[in-house]
């Protein structure tokens, strides 16, 4: 499937949105699979379609033991497992078969935030992926156990990436669903094809400048407007 590329792709992104949605109502599962991505990690891009499929290697989490990690470990594990860049996590967590890491959970630092009146110590789970070419069974599920255990969060958010997503995934963990969020728009560098944020690049490229219209800004700097499917917003409650 060829996507339009517009001047101002997101825009005109609902449309994937809705698209996703009347297959969804066929019962029929989409999926979008971005250039860069494919151009960047088409590894991780084949494991992820043919765990998709049901082609992958299963681990029972039980077989599995959970751990803290460092963030050397969680980044090098990312990068070479997951198709989002790392990002600041708190709380790492591994599933070691053996001596093996076979899947990563991050998390952030807790938020404070007014539910229902009452202050609620509310966490993110950041990140969250197998290792290539495997699957471990109840592997999330084991590690939020962990967390929860360990660190007695109120509750823990995360957001689906209705790219790869229907969310029920996390709705089977007890997720559930808070709100859906509209498409994001990043932007391409044209040096490496890396697909950047776009408040983080124009902080880089700007230089403190104010700027007027980021867009023109950014298309005359040759970088290419892309977008995702948006993404679902969940919450699972721990505490109760």
């Amino acid at each position: 499937m060829h996507l339009p590329r517009e001047k101002n792709q997101v825009k005109s992104a609902d449309w994937l949105v809705n698209l996703q949605d009347d297959f969804s109502r066929k019962g029929i599962r989409l999926v979008f699979i971005w250039e860069d991505a494919w151009g960047q990690k088409p590894e991780v891009v084949k494991s992820r379609v043919l765990a998709l499929l049901g082609r992958t290697n299963r681990i029972h989490g039980r077989q599995t033991k959970a751990k803290r990690i460092s963030i050397t470990e969680l980044n090098a594990f990312l990068e070479e497992n997951h198709l989002n860049v790392a990002t600041q996590a708190k709380y790492k967590y591994g599933l070691f078969l053996k001596d093996e890491l076979v899947a990563v959970a991050s998390f952030s630092r807790p938020r404070f935030i007014e539910r229902e009146g009452k202050e609620c110590k509310s966490f993110e789970l950041l990140r969250f992926c197998n290792k290539r070419g495997f699957t471990v069974v109840g592997g999330l599920s084991k590690l939020l156990k962990g967390f929860v255990k360990e660190i007695q969060p109120d509750d823990i958010m995360s957001y689906a990436d209705r790219d790869w997503s229907d969310g029920a995934g996390y709705e089977r963990l007890g997720f559930e669903l808070e709100a859906v969020m509209s498409p994001t728009r990043f932007w391409i560098d044209p040096k490496d094809g890396q697909r950047c944020y776009e408040k983080r690049l124009l902080m880089e490229l700007g230089q403190g400048e104010e700027i007027k219209d980021s867009e023109a800004f950014l298309l005359e700097k040759g970088y290419l407007p892309v977008c995702n499917a948006g993404s679902l917003k969940y919450v699972k409650h721990c505490l109760k």
